[in-house]
């Protein structure tokens, strides 16, 4: 069953990263389908619904965070509070809340540092030098980041990660430490 839900991770990540660069917008039916799956992924990996929410709760709140301060900073910069769609599409937001559902927190940094590194590289190296895409001037993050969500959820099943916890962390941390 769990390889059932990676696969609809993978198909609706896949219409995201579809639909943001086919029409640098994405249906908003995309992102509840995903936070859904996030949630029954955990289900499924015998994490309690307690600590799934509390885990979500805690990422979101750090979101809220995030996005306090870049709103603060676009505001100062631009004098203008409407900063989404204009600076960071709504999209991004709503793909980056969906991601809090599927990890703890050490882990969902980690996912969202290694995310922005792999959508600005990928962007820079592949898209900003083709032809088609040189007009492009903004990164269709959220297609990027649902590309890269995928792989970190297979890269870590395979090196039996439990993705539920951030005790692997803590081990890495440790062992090379």
């Amino acid at each position: 069953m769990e390889w059932l839900l990676f696969v609809g991770i993978c198909l609706v990540a896949g219409i995201i990263l579809y639909q943001d660069f086919k029409e640098r917008s994405v249906s908003w039916i995309a992102f509840p389908v995903l936070l859904i799956l996030g949630v029954l992924f955990n289900l499924f990996q015998k994490q309690q619904l307690k600590t799934l929410f509390y885990n979500s709760f805690v990422n979101l709140a750090l979101v809220m965070l995030q996005f306090l301060f870049v709103f603060i900073y676009f505001y100062m910069r631009t004098r203008s509070r409407n900063f989404i769609d204009k600076q960071i599409g709504l999209g991004d937001i709503l793909l980056i809340i969906c991601a809090c559902f599927f990890f703890p927190p050490m882990t969902f940094f980690l996912f969202f540092i290694l995310s922005l590194f792999f959508s600005l590289v990928v962007f820079f190296l592949v898209f900003r030098y083709s032809e088609k895409q040189r007009t492009l001037k903004t990164i269709p993050l959220a297609g990027l980041q649902s590309l890269f969500l995928p792989f970190f959820i297979f890269f870590h099943t395979i090196r039996d990660h439990d993705l539920t916890t951030d005790l692997w962390i803590l081990d890495l941390i440790n062992s090379n430490g």
